[in-house]
């Protein structure tokens, strides 16, 4: 009979269509052509606190699927089985409003360890004077790029260089301050 054979390894896959005819065997054998990439992402001597998340986008950089995201992930050092190619991979923390970017070339067999570093800072921030008060309160960029909210009087940002101002209402009193990473 007729049958589609699939293989699938990470995120490479490959299918064969075969037809067996009766009283004879099949052998296939299929080179899948995938490699790895490890990645990792770091703050420059700055250890990340508690509450801060690490954000892996990895994109093609090959053919038709050239800028189609691949896969994503929120663990540092997972690794991700990808056929062989260029890739661009991307890096956020969250919160915050930083980017590190690296390509990377998948050989087969081999795995690729790799680490960004963000050219960033680390903003703790505490509004208000009492873990119990009612906060409101957002961070932005002076060049209005880029703005996070929050309502939790306690928060650590890693941010990319610049200036910042941060507004705050605590119970119902305006309060505003800048400052520069």
């Amino acid at each position: 009979g007729d049958y589609l054979i699939e293989a699938e390894y990470g995120f490479q896959k490959v299918s064969q269509a075969v037809t067996i005819e009766p009283c004879h065997r099949l052998a296939l054998t299929f080179v899948l052509n995938v490699g790895g990439i490890r990645a990792m992402s770091k703050l420059d001597k700055l250890e990340l606190p508690a509450g801060v998340t690490t954000r892996h986008a990895i994109y093609s950089m090959r053919g038709s699927d050239i800028g189609r995201l691949v896969t994503t992930s929120y663990n540092q050092g997972q690794v991700f089985r990808l056929g062989a190619g260029q890739y661009r991979i991307e890096s956020r923390f969250s919160p915050g409003n930083t980017i590190a970017q690296h390509t990377v070339t998948v050989k087969p067999g081999i795995l690729n360890s790799t680490e960004l570093a963000h050219q960033a800072g680390l903003a703790r921030i505490t509004i208000g004077s009492s873990l119990n008060a009612a906060v409101a309160w957002e961070i932005r960029d002076i060049d209005g790029s880029w703005a996070s909210g929050h309502t939790k009087p306690e928060a650590a940002l890693v941010l990319a260089p610049g200036r910042y101002e941060v507004k705050a209402i605590v119970n119902g009193t305006v309060l505003r301050e800048s400052f520069t990473i």
